[in-house]
C-alpha cells in the first residue's frame, strides 16, 4: 500500500544526477517519507563525476536504488538497461525529473512496454543558463513532454505555460520540504549557535546571505552590484554579505568582487552540504534570480524565520506574495534602488521579524514536505486505481 490506504503499485522515481543538490534531496527526501513500495533510479554520467552520491544518500533514507551507467548523451545500452529495470520492478507509475532522466524514461518504457503511467516534474522552465541547456529545454517542453501521462510544474506560473502548450495533462505541483521552525524569539541564540561554525564573520555587522549554485541566472552579480551600491548610499551601515555554493562562475565572481572593492564585505563560503538547515544563521536571505521555479532556499528560509529579499520571478512569486511575506524586486530595479531596500530592512528589525514571521506560517501552511506528499498521492491516486493512461488514448 501507499501512503497509508492508497492501492498498490510500485512507483519508481528516475533522477539524471550522481549529486544531490538543493532539488535531489527534497525530492529523495519526501519520496522516502510516502512509504513502501517506492524505489529509485539514477543515471549516472561518465562525463559528470560525482560518483556514488545519489545512492548513498537514497540508501541512507531507506530507498531501494538502482543505477544506470551513461556513456553518451543518448546511450542506447542505458535506454535498454532502464528498460530492464521496468520490466523487473513492473512500476505501476514511472516518475522522471527534469529533460535527461524524462527522455530516458520516455525511450525505457517505450520499450519495455509495460503500461506504466509515466510522470514527469519540470523543475523550472526559465532556469537554463546557456544556449545548449535552453535547446534541450525545447526539446523537452516539445518533443518529451506531450508523450507523458501527467506533466507536473513546481510553479502557478510554469503551469500556466506548460498548459498552454500541452494542454489539461499539467498539474501544479508546487515544491515543499519538510524543516525544524525556529520561534522569532529563539532566532539570536540559534543565530549565535549555527554562525559559530560558519567561516569567522564580523560580531558586529548584519550577515547577509545568498545560497545558490555559481551560475548566470542565480543573479550573484547583481546581489554584488547591489552590495556596492549599499555600501556606497549607506556607509555608516554595517553588514557582510555570504555566499554559500560553488559552480562555474567561483573565479569570475571573485574578481568581481575585487573589481567593486567588497573583498572585506564578502566571503565565499563554497558548498556547505546542509546549509538549508542553517539559514537562521542569516539576517537576511537575498535572492536575485532572473529565473527560478520554486525556490528551496526561499522555502527553507522561511522555516528558519529569516526574511527575505527576492527577485519577483517564477515560484518566487507564489512563496513570498499576497499578503507579503518577504521584500519582492522587480528584476529590472535600479541596484540603487534594491539597495535602500536592503537598508530599510536592515535598520527595521521589527518588520524584518514579521517578514520572517509570516513566511514561516506561509511555509508551514502551503510548502512543508507533508503538504507535497499529499499533493502528489492525489495526483497517483487515479492512476493506481486504473485511470486509462493519457499517450495510449490521444496517440
Amino acid at each position: 500500500m501507499i501512503g497509508g490506504g492508497q492501492p498498490g503499485g510500485m512507483i519508481l522515481h528516475v533522477l539524471n544526477s550522481s549529486k544531490v543538490g538543493g532539488v535531489e534531496g527534497a525530492v529523495l527526501r519526501n519520496v522516502a517519507a510516502l512509504g513502501e513500495r517506492v524505489a529509485t533510479v539514477f543515471l549516472l554520467e561518465d562525463r559528470c563525476p560525482g560518483g556514488t552520491a545519489g545512492r548513498d544518500f537514497a540508501a541512507a533514507l531507506g530507498l531501494p536504488v538502482s543505477e544506470i551507467q551513461v556513456r553518451s548523451r543518448i546511450d542506447r545500452q542505458a535506454v535498454r538497461d532502464l528498460a530492464a529495470e521496468f520490466e523487473r520492478l513492473s512500476p505501476r507509475i514511472v516518475h522522471a525529473h527534469d529533460v535527461k532522466a524524462s527522455t530516458y524514461a520516455l525511450l525505457a518504457a517505450k520499450l519495455a512496454g509495460n503500461g506504466a503511467a509515466l510522470f514527469s516534474t519540470h523543475h523550472g522552465i526559465h532556469g537554463r543558463p546557456d544556449g545548449r541547456t535552453r535547446f534541450y529545454e525545447r526539446f523537452y517542453t516539445r518533443v518529451v513532454l506531450p508523450r507523458y501521462d501527467r506533466v507536473l510544474s513546481v510553479s502557478l506560473a510554469d503551469g500556466e505555460e506548460l498548459a498552454e502548450m500541452l494542454g489539461p495533462r499539467v498539474r501544479v505541483h508546487m515544491n515543499g520540504v519538510d524543516g525544524r521552525p525556529v520561534a522569532v524569539e529563539d532566532r539570536p541564540r540559534v543565530r549565535a549557535e549555527i554562525r559559530a561554525a560558519w567561516p569567522k564573520l564580523p560580531q558586529d555587522a548584519a550577515i547577509l546571505g545568498v545560497v545558490a549554485r555559481l551560475s548566470p541566472e542565480k543573479g550573484h552579480a547583481r546581489v554584488l552590484d547591489v552590495c556596492a551600491a549599499l555600501k556606497q548610499r549607506h556607509p555608516a551601515l554595517p553588514w557582510h554579505l555570504i555566499c554559500f555554493g560553488g559552480g562555474p562562475l567561483a573565479g569570475t565572481l571573485a574578481r568581481r568582487t575585487a573589481a567593486l572593492d567588497l573583498e572585506d564585505r564578502v566571503t565565499w563560503a563554497g558548498l556547505r552540504p546542509r546549509v538549508g538547515e542553517e539559514l537562521a544563521g542569516l539576517d537576511v536571505l537575498l535572492s536575485m534570480s532572473t529565473a527560478e521555479g520554486l525556490p528551496l532556499n526561499v522555502i527553507e528560509a522561511g522555516w528558519a524565520a529569516t526574511p527575505v529579499i527576492a527577485t519577483a520571478v517564477g515560484g518566487t512569486t507564489d512563496l513570498l506574495g499576497d499578503p507579503p511575506a518577504g521584500v519582492l524586486v522587480p528584476p529590472w530595479e535600479a541596484v540603487g534602488t534594491t539597495a535602500d531596500r536592503v537598508a530599510e530592512l536592515l535598520a527595521n528589525p521589527f518588520l524584518a521579524s514579521a517578514l520572517g514571521k509570516a513566511l514561516q506560517a506561509r511555509v508551514a501552511a502551503r510548502f512543508s514536505g507533508t503538504v507535497w506528499r499529499e499533493r502528489l498521492l492525489e495526483l497517483y491516486r487515479p492512476f493506481l486505481e486504473g485511470e486509462p493512461l493519457y499517450r495510449r488514448q490521444h496517440g
